[in-house]
């Protein structure tokens, strides 16, 4: 029984208060004074946003390549003309610097024994010729004697010196049609092609069923990725925001297939990104005006490894400019006013306290 009384007791309280509420919602003065608290805090809290720092950055995008030219994909060009005979590797197969990759036929399959024939016969042809020079020599010498002791006439002399000089130029000739041969031979050795570099035959574009297919000079066969000693990330940057970078500028980048959250005003807070130097910046835009940068690992930051990491992964970054307060860049950005440049001696200096708070949780382990 005093169970009940007390549960109504408070269903009673409760509908006491819920009325007393009610009334002093219906109540303006009490509503008005609410809302105005509301704002002031509001207003407090605005007013503290205005001054927190916030980072400029720079949004680039690129994708990752070999820091060296030798390491990067290139490809695999015919070095004469010819048919395609065989391929000695397969596509994803990793191979050796010298490995044999494919073989080629010229499109006369007795050219090398012709050339070889025609080589014997131009040699034998210049012993000939040699002996024909050492007796035209003897003759003008032999004729100059005898004009010095009045036996033979200046014009026997001049004939037998025309002869020397006729005998030279049909040699010169003979030797110039040696050396042409000795080019085609030459290039009949070049039908073999080898891998420059270690690497990966990532694509073969030609194929070799019937040996009959027909290659010109030049002509891609194949994409080769080479083994990357050192990796790296091209960026292309616009020219509005090339003035603002320099060799040194910190980047923290962002993988495709990598997890991660960036925070572009607070780089301390993001997570998964990597950190980066800008190591190189071209001197020339393309012909679209954006300038190429290089950027490499900043010291002591590991990158995902190559099973993780290929050439042309594509990555996102941002590079890391000034700090100002978050006030001042939404006014810029409402504006649409630059950045503001900051020098490479005080981003060095800006850029001290910001790497040794950035997070590690973006290394590889």
């Amino acid at each position: 029984m005093e169970k009940r009384k007390k549960s109504l007791r408070s269903v009673l309280n409760d509908e006491s208060r819920i009325r007393r509420f009610m009334a002093q919602v219906e109540n303006p003065s009490y509503v008005a004074k609410f809302l105005s608290r509301g704002l002031v805090v509001l207003f407090i809290l605005s007013l503290g946003l205005i001054f927190i720092p916030w980072v400029q950055t720079s949004y680039v995008k690129g994708k990752v390549i070999g820091f060296s030219h030798s390491e990067r994909v290139f490809e695999i060009q015919a070095p004469i003309e010819g048919r395609l005979k065989q391929w000695f590797v397969k596509e994803g197969e990793q191979v050796a610097k010298g490995q044999l990759l494919l073989e080629l036929a010229d499109n006369d399959q007795e050219i090398i024994e012709r050339l070889k024939m025609k080589l014997i016969a131009i040699e034998a042809q210049l012993s000939a010729m040699d002996q024909n020079v050492k007796t035209a020599q003897l003759n003008v010498n032999r004729q100059s004697r005898l004009l010095k002791e009045g036996l033979a006439s200046q014009l026997d002399v001049e004939k037998t010196k025309i002869s020397l000089k006729n005998q030279k130029a049909k040699k010169a000739k003979v030797e110039t049609e040696e050396q042409k041969v000795r080019i085609m031979l030459s290039r009949q050795n070049q039908l073999k092609v080898y891998a420059p570099n270690d690497g990966v035959v990532v694509r073969i574009l030609k194929t070799s069923v019937g040996g009959s297919q027909y290659i010109k000079n030049g002509e891609v066969l194949a994409t080769l990725a080479p083994t990357v000693q050192q990796k790296a990330v091209e960026f292309w940057i616009e020219g509005n925001d090339i003035p603002l970078i320099h060799v040194g500028q910190e980047v923290r980048m962002q993988f495709e297939g990598w997890p991660a959250i960036q925070f572009s005003g607070w780089p301390e807070a993001s997570f998964g990104t990597f950190l980066g130097e800008v190591k190189v910046i071209d001197a020339l835009s393309d012909q679209g005006g954006k300038f190429r940068a290089l950027i490499l690992p900043k010291d002591g930051e590991v990158w995902p490894p190559d099973q993780r990491l290929r050439q042309g992964t594509l990555v996102i970054g941002w590079v890391l400019l000034g700090e100002v307060s978050l006030g001042y860049e939404f006014w810029r950005q409402m504006n649409k006013f630059p950045k503001d440049y900051v020098g490479p001696a005080h981003h060095k200096e800006q850029t001290k306290t910001s790497s040794k708070k950035s997070s590690s949780k973006g290394k590889y382990k």
